[in-house]
């Protein structure tokens, strides 16, 4: 999504939270256990770090894997804490089919858009509708999303993208906590 987001003129930018913790897991540990308040904090600190230096008007996150909601919300909450203006999306496998879940009121996620199944022509639709200082996004297709009252929306889905329409990952977008050449012997 990000590839397909700067290719069309909007800033973007990967920031791979995990990478961050794996390179520095073995440093974090304490008699072969990490503590989650050390996890959390140094989650805090590189998104903070990166949110500081890149300045975004949105921050994505993808939730790809159910076990992996309770971190992404616990990031979602912090964000909205710390940066209230911000707009928060997240897309991803979970996030699509639990999409009504993440915005329900007691949830209490921070999260504004669920960007539902392929998000490349979506996001794009996404990002151009918040440029505008009252953005209309009943008519972007692929989003559930909460308005300003609390209200959630469903909208209609968009049509799934073929592979060919699915740009190729730029990674000159990511920054990392180790090398590229870490996560694929092939990429040099």
């Amino acid at each position: 999504v990000a590839s397909a987001l700067h290719s069309h003129g909007f800033p973007s930018r990967v920031v791979s939270l995990d990478s961050y913790l794996s390179a520095t897991l073995a440093a974090r540990q304490a008699g072969g256990k990490l503590s989650a308040s050390c996890y959390r904090r140094q989650l805090y600190q590189v998104l903070d770090g990166a949110i500081e230096e890149l300045k975004p008007r949105l921050i994505c996150f993808g939730l790809t894997y159910t076990c992996c909601e309770p971190v992404v919300l616990q990031l979602c909450r912090h964000v909205r804490r710390k940066y209230p203006t911000a707009r928060l999306i997240v897309g991803g496998n979970h996030a699509t089919f639990c999409a009504g879940e993440l915005l329900a009121p007691g949830q209490r996620s921070g999260i504004d858009i669920v960007v539902r199944n392929e998000g490349e022509l979506t996001m794009r639709q996404v990002a151009r509708a918040l440029e505008k200082p009252a953005p209309v996004l009943h008519d972007i297709a692929g989003i559930t999303w909460r308005d300003k009252n609390g209200a959630v929306h469903h909208n209609p889905a968009r049509p799934r993208l073929t592979t060919s329409q699915i740009p190729t990952m730029d990674y000159a977008l990511m920054r990392s906590g180790r090398p590229l050449s870490a996560y694929n012997h092939a990429i040099h």
